[in-house]
């Protein structure tokens, strides 16, 4: 039947599910009025059936086609509109009721594309194709700069997404800021701030994914094709993380663990209904049959989608504007060039790269939000165990390959370490044991054993300490602050070692002559004795002197040390070591 051809309408109209609906609602009721008409005696319930049955079926049928069946103006003139219907195969008569049709849409003048149907033999199937024509910018600013919309010509074709009504006064300047300064993204905050505001009120809810399901089924829409509306202008994609944690750093292999949100904004025109109201994407299966950017974590070693209970995500698109909300739980394991020239007391900068996978500049162009707290935000209960989040920034960078020129964005964490675990773990123990090396020059010249047992103690306990401490850092070829710290002390208390050792020595040349003096006094002469005793004396004051000069010099040599550690060493300006660091990361940016 002609209806039944004709009741193949547009398919971005979510009307669709409800179109078949009441078309098989009609097939299904016929077979049974026509039996009560022919069972029924009574000629006047015979006559209200045929006109109920009548009128309703005509008004669905009006009001659907009427409606919503669009086309372009280049095919709405008479001398087209038999080539229009010459690709059609259907029945005979249904060529005058479709020019008919074809006439009433064209007082509706709403589409900007090429749009026919056409209709196989026997109507078994219908396809919908779409010839698009990209206008580049300077004819588009042309249109909006000068030519009002009464007088816009019937062959104007704008892009997909882009309706004849935009082109009033308001419209017009938005389409012009657009081209000339690109896509804004306040109107997504809008709607989203929109949004937020029903759900706490409980107002309308966002429809489900399957209002698409028609319109993608039905165009031939392609996934893999980006949409590009306008010639000349990549599509803008606007991306935002949030960070939920950060952990597991790991300084020997400089890379760390990241949970995040990865949120991503953009414009497909060819999703766009005649719909207020948002609608919901989490199905996996819907979500892979429609466009996305083709995005990848540059300075990655590994990153997966979280699936328990299913796949972590959700999308959001907007019907009027044709605009797609999509976030997805990720995690994620990036790499950073750490630079520990003044570790444990250093500055990191830990950097998060994103870029697209395939698509270069022309095609796709990733920009951050706008605002800071959209483009990168902290989960405000994140606490870290040994770093500190400082501040954020983010840039646009480019990243080159053989291939062409890729868009890609970059985040950096400005992240400063917590000194208490090192003060009471590192800084502390070592500093008791340079005190405790002290002792060996308190003790009295006779006590040999106790000298040399404390300084060796010490020294070993020093070592191990160093050893242990070295462990989780990487093997690098610059020194560290903790490696002065430990050079000092181990130094420190090699001299305290080396200094009782010159000691004793000393104390045990005195005793010697002494006892030489003593036993062979009947022996050598009186001369020769008084020599041997001046010289007991001299080396036993020599060593009171020495152990007197380093009583005072420990603990002076010591403050000064932490003087220069502390305002040279940590708070001092970048060395030559970092600096040549940061020349060597910067080389690494650019890609081959």
């Amino acid at each position: 039947m002609v209806w039944q051809t004709i009741l193949f309408t547009h398919s971005n109209k979510w009307l669709m599910n409800f179109t078949n609906s009441i078309s098989t609602s009609i097939m299904k009721t016929i077979p049974t009025s026509l039996t009560i008409i022919l069972e029924t005696t009574n000629i006047s319930t015979k006559v209200r059936c045929v006109t109920v049955l009548t009128k309703f079926s005509m008004a669905i049928i009006t009001h659907l086609v009427i409606n919503y069946i669009w086309l372009d103006f280049n095919l709405l003139k008479e001398k087209n509109i038999e080539n229009f219907i010459k690709p059609v195969t259907c029945l005979p008569e249904a060529k005058t009721f479709l020019k008919l049709l074809i006439c009433s849409a064209s007082k509706q003048q709403h589409l900007s594309v090429n749009s026919f149907w056409n209709f196989e033999e026997n109507a078994k199937r219908s396809e919908r194709s779409v010839e698009v024509k990209l206008l580049d910018e300077e004819e588009l600013l042309s249109i909006t700069r000068t030519t009002p919309t009464s007088s816009l010509p019937e062959k104007t074709n704008l892009p997909i997404g882009i309706k004849i009504e935009a082109l009033g006064p308001e419209g017009r300047e938005s389409l012009r800021q657009q081209l000339l300064y690109g896509e804004d993204d306040k109107e997504l905050d809008e709607m989203l701030n929109k949004m937020e505001s029903i759900s706490r009120q409980g107002g309308v809810k966002p429809l489900p994914s399957g209002v698409l399901e028609p319109m993608l089924n039905k165009t031939g829409y392609d996934p893999r094709s980006a949409p590009q509306f306008i010639q000349g202008r990549p599509v803008e994609v606007r991306v935002g993380i949030l960070v939920q944690s950060i952990a597991n750093f790991q300084l020997a292999t400089m890379d760390y663990d990241m949970d995040c949100w990865l949120r991503m904004s953009w414009r497909d025109p060819r999703l766009a209904l005649n719909l207020t109201t948002p609608i919901l994407v989490n199905d996996e299966i819907f979500l892979k049959k429609i466009w996305r950017p083709d995005m990848h974590f540059v300075n990655a070693r590994d990153s997966l989608f979280h699936r328990v209970t299913r796949l972590n995500f959700y999308a959001f698109v907007f019907p009027m504007s044709g605009k797609v909300f999509l976030e997805a739980r990720l995690y994620v394991k990036p790499k950073s060039q750490l630079i520990l020239c003044k570790y444990p007391h250093d500055s990191q900068t830990l950097q998060l790269r994103i870029s697209s996978i395939a698509s270069t500049n022309d095609s796709v162009s990733l920009r951050w939000f706008s605002r800071q707290s959209d483009a990168i935000r902290i989960y405000k209960r994140l606490q870290l165990p040994e770093l500190y989040i400082a501040g954020l920034e983010k840039k646009n960078c480019q990243t080159q390959r053989k291939t062409g020129n890729f868009s890609c964005l970059e985040a950096r964490f400005l992240m400063k370490r917590s000194i208490g675990y090192h003060l009471w773990q590192t800084y502390v123990p070592t500093a008791t044991c340079v005190l405790f090396s002290w002792i060996s020059v308190w003790l009295p010249e006779e006590f040999v054993e106790g000298r040399v047992f404390v300084a060796l103690t010490v020294f070993l306990t020093l070592s191990a300490e160093s050893s242990s401490a070295k462990e989780t850092l990487p093997k690098v070829s610059y020194v560290k602050a903790i490696d002065v710290w430990f050079g000092f002390t181990s130094v420190f208390v090699f001299c305290t070692m080396l200094q009782a050792l010159i000691v004793i020595g000393l104390e045990h040349r005195s005793r010697q002559l002494k006892k030489i003096a003593t036993e062979e006094a009947t022996e050598i002469s009186a001369y020769k004795i008084s020599i041997l005793l001046s010289e007991s004396q001299m080396h036993h004051r020599n060593a009171l002197r020495l152990d007197t000069f380093f009583k005072v010099m420990y603990p002076v040599i010591f403050i000064i040390f932490l003087f220069i550690y502390v305002f040279v060493v940590i708070e001092g300006e970048e060395n030559k070591c970092l600096q040549n660091e940061l020349n060597e990361q910067n080389n690494k940016h650019v890609e081959l």
